[in-house]
Protein backbone atom coordinates (compact mmCIF):
# COMPACT_ATOMS: atom_id res chain seq x y z
CA UNK A 1 0.00 0.00 0.00
CA UNK A 2 1.39 3.59 -1.08
CA UNK A 3 1.04 5.89 1.43
CA UNK A 4 -1.13 9.26 -0.30
CA UNK A 5 1.50 11.48 1.25
CA UNK A 6 4.16 9.40 -1.17
CA UNK A 7 1.98 10.99 -4.27
CA UNK A 8 3.30 13.70 -6.52
CA UNK A 9 1.71 16.37 -6.27
CA UNK A 10 1.92 20.26 -7.35
CA UNK A 11 1.32 23.12 -4.81
CA UNK A 12 0.28 26.38 -6.78
CA UNK A 13 0.28 29.54 -5.12
CA UNK A 14 -2.52 31.93 -6.67
CA UNK A 15 -1.35 35.61 -5.39
CA UNK A 16 -2.01 36.42 -1.70
CA UNK A 17 -5.73 34.62 -2.26
CA UNK A 18 -5.84 30.87 -2.37
CA UNK A 19 -3.43 27.65 -3.35
CA UNK A 20 -4.55 24.85 -5.17
CA UNK A 21 -2.58 21.37 -4.95
CA UNK A 22 -3.16 18.68 -7.46
CA UNK A 23 -2.23 15.28 -6.73
CA UNK A 24 -1.04 13.03 -9.34
CA UNK A 25 -1.04 9.29 -9.69
CA UNK A 26 2.19 7.25 -9.87
CA UNK A 27 1.67 7.20 -13.61
CA UNK A 28 1.81 11.16 -13.42
CA UNK A 29 -1.98 11.83 -14.45
CA UNK A 30 -3.66 14.27 -12.11
CA UNK A 31 -6.19 12.63 -10.06
CA UNK A 32 -7.32 15.21 -7.28
CA UNK A 33 -7.49 18.85 -6.95
CA UNK A 34 -8.38 21.22 -4.41
CA UNK A 35 -8.59 24.63 -3.62
CA UNK A 36 -7.57 26.34 -0.06
CA UNK A 37 -7.36 29.74 1.53
CA UNK A 38 -3.92 30.76 2.02
CA UNK A 39 -5.17 29.93 6.09
CA UNK A 40 -5.68 26.33 5.23
CA UNK A 41 -2.78 25.92 2.91
CA UNK A 42 -1.06 23.32 5.33
CA UNK A 43 -3.79 21.02 5.09
CA UNK A 44 -3.79 17.68 3.45
CA UNK A 45 -4.19 18.20 -0.14
CA UNK A 46 -7.51 15.61 0.38
CA UNK A 47 -8.91 17.45 2.72
CA UNK A 48 -11.83 19.98 1.54
CA UNK A 49 -11.88 23.86 2.33
CA UNK A 50 -13.71 24.95 5.39
CA UNK A 51 -14.83 28.37 3.31
CA UNK A 52 -17.59 27.87 0.38
CA UNK A 53 -15.47 29.92 -2.13
CA UNK A 54 -12.92 27.43 -2.39
CA UNK A 55 -15.34 24.52 -2.13
CA UNK A 56 -16.85 25.71 -5.19
CA UNK A 57 -13.75 26.90 -7.23
CA UNK A 58 -12.29 22.57 -5.92
CA UNK A 59 -15.27 22.15 -8.23
CA UNK A 60 -14.80 24.28 -10.65
CA UNK A 61 -11.10 23.46 -11.12
CA UNK A 62 -12.04 19.73 -11.31
CA UNK A 63 -14.13 20.34 -14.01
CA UNK A 64 -11.80 22.56 -15.80
CA UNK A 65 -8.53 20.88 -15.17
CA UNK A 66 -9.23 18.29 -17.78
CA UNK A 67 -10.66 20.65 -20.53
CA UNK A 68 -7.69 21.93 -20.62
CA UNK A 69 -5.56 18.52 -20.94
CA UNK A 70 -8.25 17.21 -23.50
CA UNK A 71 -7.95 20.82 -25.49
CA UNK A 72 -4.35 21.58 -25.26
CA UNK A 73 -2.93 18.06 -24.98
CA UNK A 74 1.23 17.93 -23.64
CA UNK A 75 0.54 21.76 -22.94
CA UNK A 76 -2.67 21.04 -20.93
CA UNK A 77 -1.23 21.49 -17.29
CA UNK A 78 0.57 24.39 -18.41
CA UNK A 79 -1.90 26.37 -19.97
CA UNK A 80 -4.57 25.27 -16.79
CA UNK A 81 -1.67 27.23 -14.33
CA UNK A 82 -1.23 30.25 -16.40
CA UNK A 83 -5.46 30.07 -16.53
CA UNK A 84 -4.47 30.22 -12.50
CA UNK A 85 -2.94 33.68 -12.64
CA UNK A 86 -6.86 35.09 -13.72
CA UNK A 87 -7.47 34.28 -10.16
CA UNK A 88 -4.93 36.43 -8.61
CA UNK A 89 -7.37 39.50 -7.97
CA UNK A 90 -10.28 36.88 -6.76
CA UNK A 91 -11.64 38.81 -4.22
CA UNK A 92 -11.51 42.47 -5.63
CA UNK A 93 -12.26 41.80 -9.61
CA UNK A 94 -15.80 42.85 -10.76
CA UNK A 95 -18.18 41.11 -12.55
CA UNK A 96 -18.14 42.08 -15.84
CA UNK A 97 -22.00 41.72 -15.71
CA UNK A 98 -23.57 42.94 -12.90
CA UNK A 99 -20.48 45.22 -11.79
CA UNK A 100 -20.24 44.28 -7.95
CA UNK A 101 -17.31 42.47 -6.45
CA UNK A 102 -19.52 40.13 -4.16
CA UNK A 103 -23.42 38.70 -4.70
CA UNK A 104 -25.33 36.40 -3.49
CA UNK A 105 -25.02 32.96 -5.31
CA UNK A 106 -27.73 30.30 -5.93
CA UNK A 107 -27.78 29.28 -2.41
CA UNK A 108 -27.72 32.76 -0.52
CA UNK A 109 -24.10 32.76 0.14
CA UNK A 110 -22.00 35.83 -0.67
CA UNK A 111 -19.24 35.04 -3.43
CA UNK A 112 -17.12 36.72 -5.15
CA UNK A 113 -16.94 36.84 -9.09
CA UNK A 114 -15.35 32.74 -9.31
CA UNK A 115 -15.81 32.20 -13.06
CA UNK A 116 -13.08 33.68 -15.53
CA UNK A 117 -12.70 33.31 -19.44
CA UNK A 118 -10.18 32.18 -20.76
CA UNK A 119 -9.07 34.14 -23.46
CA UNK A 120 -9.93 37.34 -21.57
CA UNK A 121 -9.80 36.39 -17.86
CA UNK A 122 -12.81 38.41 -17.19
CA UNK A 123 -14.80 37.64 -14.41
CA UNK A 124 -18.54 36.93 -13.55
CA UNK A 125 -20.46 35.66 -10.65
CA UNK A 126 -21.88 32.17 -11.50
CA UNK A 127 -25.27 33.48 -11.61
CA UNK A 128 -23.87 36.27 -14.36
CA UNK A 129 -22.38 34.21 -16.41
CA UNK A 130 -23.25 33.76 -19.91
CA UNK A 131 -21.99 30.21 -20.02
CA UNK A 132 -23.50 27.14 -18.44
CA UNK A 133 -22.24 23.97 -16.81
CA UNK A 134 -24.03 22.12 -14.42
CA UNK A 135 -21.61 21.19 -11.40
CA UNK A 136 -23.02 18.47 -8.61
CA UNK A 137 -24.11 20.26 -5.42
CA UNK A 138 -23.78 23.59 -6.40
CA UNK A 139 -26.15 24.59 -9.17
CA UNK A 140 -24.43 25.86 -12.47
CA UNK A 141 -21.33 27.19 -13.05
CA UNK A 142 -20.11 28.00 -16.56
CA UNK A 143 -17.25 27.13 -18.72
CA UNK A 144 -16.37 28.79 -22.39
CA UNK A 145 -18.07 27.63 -25.48
CA UNK A 146 -15.57 25.70 -27.64
CA UNK A 147 -14.69 28.78 -30.08
CA UNK A 148 -12.94 30.90 -27.09
CA UNK A 149 -11.07 27.69 -25.59
CA UNK A 150 -9.24 28.18 -28.60
CA UNK A 151 -8.12 31.67 -28.13
CA UNK A 152 -4.42 31.65 -26.10
CA UNK A 153 -4.16 32.68 -22.80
Amino acid sequence: KIEDAYLPSLFIRVGDCFVVKIVFSLSMSPTFIVAHSIAEKDRFPFDQSDLRVFKILTVYFSRALPDFLQRYRRDGMYEFILWLRCYTNLFTAKCQKCGKRIQRDLTGDFLPPIVRTISGCDSYHIKCSPFELELPDFGYITMQPDDRHKQAV
